[in-house]
């Protein structure tokens, strides 16, 4: 990914308001009456885990590494299982490891707690230059030894500690890097930073930048996604639109007008905000898309699998190569319909729309009915004329797409051309 460093140490050597020092035990037995006294637990225990126990912190970043559920995260019971087999903890700590766990899974039953580690997947071995899968390991990675930070992926906890968990004094625990952060807002998240002498500190300023950086690892659960999401994405990094010098594409105007019957491509989508659509302590996003015909019918349903977030990293263009099918006038009609969303999970529900559009002359009704979760993101609808141009000249006569890109949320789509 392309990011300006930050100056990590600098967040450090603010650290100067204690909040916990010395061994950071946690009782092993302690009931929570909440959700958010568990996690301000198990990040406390965690943190410490990760800074003193190497063997502890190679584990979850080699689980990492493996992307079981398509990210760059490990859930704790793994953690638990591999413990199990050959201890990597101390007792004490195991006991309050496994308590906390089991209490995040009491809270929310049917959810799976996780431990996210963003950086992986800069420094995840399969994505550097000149990898070998037949001379380098999947699961070896070095990374430097700098202290873990700590952030709640509901920033919970966060506004747990901004409420009451001052010092005595007076001090606020925030350590702003520019004295600018105000909490999260897809960006800023709050969580623990710990110091080089072991004491904990709290700090409002974790943002994106300095998780892909840095050892910032994310406690929260799994998202429930569609099957076909639940997989690393083996999309190629295609980056459609122009060839190779950035010279214009030529395409003749014939390809650029439909043909009756001819194949359909879609998936060239442009992502303007991603922060605002998936929110980087959630990791990879996972687009899903359904495409309509004129009377609102199902005709192609398709999910990305997980994406990695370096794909969507400034204003580019990147095809998917996805084909939606045939456009036979006489079963699609003039017109279909296209829906975006971005999965999380939730309770199943299901988004209605009814559409009204006029096509030479002629006015079509439909209903789009897209199932979703409660907490999915929908990016909106758009339709899709078969009069409409099916590519564009970029990057030089970028006017001339205007006219049919299809815009949503945060996000711009165009269907291929050939």
């Amino acid at each position: 990914m392309q990011r300006n460093l930050v100056p990590i140490l600098l967040l450090f050597i603010l650290a100067s308001s204690c909040k916990k020092s010395g061994s950071g035990e946690i009782e092993s037995e302690k009931k929570y009456t909440s959700l958010v006294e568990v996690k301000k637990a198990l990040m406390e225990n965690v943190i410490f885990m990760a800074n003193t126990i190497p063997a502890f912190k190679k584990t979850v970043e080699d689980e990492c590494l493996k992307q079981v559920r398509g990210d760059y995260n490990v859930s704790l019971d793994k953690i638990i299982e591999i413990d199990k087999r050959s201890p990597i903890l101390p007792a004490s700590r195991r006991n309050a490891f496994v308590s906390l766990v089991n209490q995040m899974k009491e809270f929310r039953p049917n959810e799976l707690p996780i431990l996210f580690v963003p950086v992986m997947e800069s420094r995840d071995p399969k994505e550097q230059k000149g990898y070998d899968p037949t001379k380098a390991a999947v699961t070896t990675v070095s990374y430097p030894q700098k202290p873990i930070t700590m952030v709640d992926q509901d920033n919970e906890v966060g506004k747990l500690l901004d409420n009451s968990d001052k010092r005595s004094n007076g001090t606020n625990l925030y350590v702003p890097v520019d004295g600018s952060c105000n909490g999260p807002t897809y960006g800023y998240y709050s969580g623990y930073i710990i110091s080089d002498g072991g004491s904990l500190t709290f700090s409002n300023c974790i943002n994106e930048t300095l998780a892909w950086e840095t050892d910032v690892w994310v406690l929260g659960y799994d998202e429930d996604v569609s099957p076909e999401n639940r997989i690393a994405s083996t999309f190629d990094g295609y980056y459609g639109g122009y060839t190779g010098g950035g010279e214009e594409r030529k395409i003749p105007k014939t390809q650029l007008e439909r043909i009756d019957g001819r194949t359909e491509l879609g998936g060239r989508i442009n992502v303007t905000n991603l922060g605002a659509i998936e929110p980087w302590v959630r990791g990879k996003p996972e687009f899903k898309h359904f495409v309509y015909n004129s009377t609102g019918t199902l005709i192609h349903e398709h999910g990305y699998g997980k994406l990695k977030r370096s794909h969507f990293n400034g204003n580019d263009w990147i095809s998917l190569r996805c084909t939606i099918g045939n456009w036979n006038i006489s079963a699609w009609g003039d017109i279909t319909y296209e829906r975006w969303i971005e999965e999380n999970k939730g309770s199943s529900t299901t988004i209605n729309t009814t559409i009204t559009y006029t096509v030479a002359g002629v006015t079509t009704t439909a209903v789009i009915s897209t199932p979703s979760k409660s907490q999915d993101t929908n990016l909106g609808y758009a339709n899709v004329q078969f009069t409409d141009e099916t590519a564009w000249h970029p990057p030089l006569a970028i006017g001339n797409y205007s006219t049919f890109k299809y815009s949503f949320t945060n996000m711009n789509m165009q269907r291929e051309d050939w």
